[in-house]
């Protein structure tokens, strides 16, 4: 007489699938928790000198070179970016030994927020301590992201 089809074998594959993802899941939660480090730091510096840079090459523009229409609107997305970059790095929890490097990283994207106000405000001659200033901070953030590698 011909056996009735045991269920064990469909049991012991649900038993290994809620195994298998339970396991994902913990995973999941534990790189979740785990603090940043140099990589994602570096990437957050990155695109701030990035911003510095369009910055650099905005203020380094003829004043007649560009519509002062597009210079405020450049100048309002660019901000934007800035803006979003800096809550970027003030919500990543990083490693402790990083703590002073966000906090250097976040100084120089603060200065590239303030030299993006006047541009926003009005299309008039740029200073060259604006120039400099967005130079300066463009080379402490290359710099800054180097040191992360």
């Amino acid at each position: 007489m011909p056996r009735a089809p045991s269920s064990r074998p469909a049991l012991r594959q649900a038993l290994v699938l809620a195994v298998v993802l339970a396991s994902a899941v913990a995973a999941g939660v534990i790189v979740e928790r785990r603090p940043a480090g140099n990589d994602e730091l570096k990437i957050s510096v990155g695109e701030l000198r990035s911003q510095a840079a369009e910055l650099e090459l905005l203020l380094a523009q003829d004043d007649s070179a560009l519509p002062p229409r597009f210079v405020r609107a450049q100048a309002t997305q660019l901000a934007r970016a800035v803006d979003q970059s800096r809550q970027g790095l003030q919500d990543l929890r990083l490693q402790p030994a990083l703590q002073p490097r966000r906090d250097q990283a976040r100084v120089l994207a603060a200065q590239v927020a303030a030299a993006l106000q006047p541009l926003q405000a009005a299309h008039g001659p740029t200073a060259p301590a604006s120039q400099a200033a967005a130079h300066a901070a463009r080379r402490s953030l290359q710099t800054l992201e180097e040191s992360l590698r």
